[in-house]
């Protein structure tokens, strides 16, 4: 008896092709499962929930070996969970707590934090260290202190009487953006002016897109045809010539000049994304090196924070659907890549352009991920397995920010932090997701032919159902069978009957257990009638 055997899945979710056509490693529909380097499809790691939040931050970011969160003035915010920092970054007037932050990294072992506030603007914050006050001590016009006992706000000298000179007792510190304090009240006083840690030079944009690279931070300009950069190793300058600067990025834009995102590409240039077309720049301390080296046409994004690395490539989020940027190092050539194009349909009816979807890479499974909403974007690489493959998972709750720390991807919805972990087979307490698998009709390499499906057998890990779907020529439509439970492994065994008479055949594979899932292998047997 013929067997049709199904044991390498590593095309994933390819939605290009006619569901009528037969192709054997790609499949029509996989939600809430990936493909593994073995090129069996395994159920998606779930969610561990691991924190509830005290109320009052925003954001979800890795840095010092933490993960940390973001609030306004007023009251302290202290997590309980010693996994978490709360770090304050004010608005710069009102004191308000951010809505959400686009971009936060180390520079020189410090945070740098590109936050945006219920009114619409945005503001960079460098949470250094000004160092601490002291007593009987001369302080000069503009000169930055904290307390002795750090309380998130820094403090300016903004009027100085006589010598200056502070008190032999710290002063009672405000905390309210603006407030002010009197320091050794008499002929030589300071007023101390409470400050957050946003940069204040004049020349730093404060936009959201923000990008780290040859020891320069960048910004896109406030009328978006230019990228800024600051001192070489000092974000808090913007301004110091022939070392702070800018790129005239519109200039030699080759399409609309307005820049949307810029990312690190490789290990030291600057990607800068228009809506339709993108620039490649060599990034160096020095300016006279910062220069244009590629320009790619009619590919671009308006997605600020869509872009994330793949090996050596950088994918992003393009308007015709996810695109890779390469560089070919023989030829040191680069090269843009439609290496979504076998999702575009399903990703551009999800991804709205109002949308603003967060792209990173996880490399524990070795995936890139784009979160847009309660929908993630996986695709699944690896070149040595010459594993490259899409997956659709769906959440049950959307996900406001990600981040990765020590390899391990956490996400947050509300005040609730949950870990991507494959140690757990739910999400949360109770939502068990539901994998679903749809192949291809598949016609054994005999089209036209009527056969008699049989049987099936199958080998993987957990239970789960099939059921087959087939074109019935008397309405002219696809129709599906009862689903049918299967063990993880029938080869031992007796057949597993399928009884159906068709030309072609795609079995639909479903499971929503909380256990584990995996499936390594199918086969379906079946005896050739004749040509219809």
């Amino acid at each position: 008896m013929p067997v049709l055997t199904f044991d390498e899945f590593g095309g994933g979710l390819d939605v290009r092709p006619a569901f009528a056509l037969s192709r054997a490693n790609i499949l029509r529909v996989l939600t809430n499962a990936y493909v593994t380097t073995g090129k069996s499809i395994k159920k998606r790691p779930c969610l561990e929930k691991i924190a509830t939040l005290e109320a009052g931050t925003v954001g979800l970011k890795s840095f010092a070996g933490k993960l940390n969160t973001f609030y306004g003035a007023g009251a302290a915010i202290a997590h309980a969970d010693t996994r978490f920092v709360a770090r304050r970054v004010p608005h710069i007037t009102t004191g308000v707590a951010p809505t959400k932050i686009h971009y936060a990294d180390q520079y020189n072992a410090l945070l740098y934090v590109a936050a945006e506030y219920g009114d619409g603007t945005f503001r960079h914050h460098y949470l250094d260290d000004p160092g601490a006050w002291a007593n009987a001590t001369n302080y000069t016009l503009s000169t930055y202190r904290r307390p002795t006992v750090a309380n998130g706000f820094r403090y300016k000298v903004t009027a100085v009487a006589g010598t200056g000179t502070s008190g032999g007792v710290e002063p009672v510190w405000p905390t309210t953006i603006g407030a002010a304090v009197i320091d050794n009240a008499g002929v030589n006083q300071l007023t101390w002016t409470c400050h957050g840690f946003d940069v204040e030079d004049v020349n730093c944009p404060h936009t959201k897109q923000v990008a780290k690279q040859a020891q320069k931070m960048y910004a896109v300009g406030v009328d978006a045809t230019t990228v800024r950069y600051c001192k070489t190793g000092n974000p808090r300058d913007w301004t110091t010539a022939s070392d702070a600067g800018f790129i005239a990025a519109g200039l030699y834009a080759r399409g609309s000049d307005q820049v949307t995102a810029i990312n690190l590409f490789g290990k030291s240039s600057l990607a800068v994304f228009f809506s339709d077309n993108a620039q490649l720049w060599a990034a160096d301390p020095a300016p006279a090196n910062i220069l244009l080296t590629s320009n790619i046409e009619g590919i671009g994004t308006v997605y600020a924070r869509a872009a994330g690395p793949v090996s050596q490539d950088l994918f992003f989020k393009a308007q015709t659907g996810f695109r890779s940027m390469s560089l070919v190092v023989i030829t040191n050539n680069l090269q843009d890549n439609d290496v979504g194009s076998a999702i575009d349909a399903l990703v551009n009816a999800q991804i709205l352009s109002t949308d603003d979807p967060l792209s990173l890479y996880y490399p524990k499974l070795g995936q890139f991920w784009c979160i847009n909403g309660s929908t993630v974007w996986a695709y699944s690489f690896s070149r040595t397995s010459k594993l490259s493959a899409w997956s659709k998972f769906t959440l049950p709750f959307t996900i406001n920010d990600a981040c990765v720390l020590n390899q391990e991807l956490y996400v947050r919805t509300g005040d609730d932090v949950y870990k991507v972990s494959d140690a757990v087979y739910k999400d949360g307490v109770s939502s068990i997701p539901l994998v679903d698998i749809q192949m291809y009709a598949q016609d054994a390499r005999s089209p036209g032919v009527l056969k008699q499906f049989m049987a099936m057998d199958v080998i993987g890990t957990g239970k789960w159902t099939i059921s087959q779907q087939w074109y019935d020529p008397e309405i002219a439509a696809w129709r599906e069978t009862d689903s049918y439970e299967y063990p993880a492994i029938t080869e031992p065994g007796n057949l597993h009957p399928v009884e159906l008479l068709a030309t072609r055949i795609a079995p639909h594979i479903q499971h929503q257990k909380d256990e584990a899932f995996e499936i390594s292998a199918l086969s379906l047997l079946y005896e050739k009638l004749g040509p219809v």
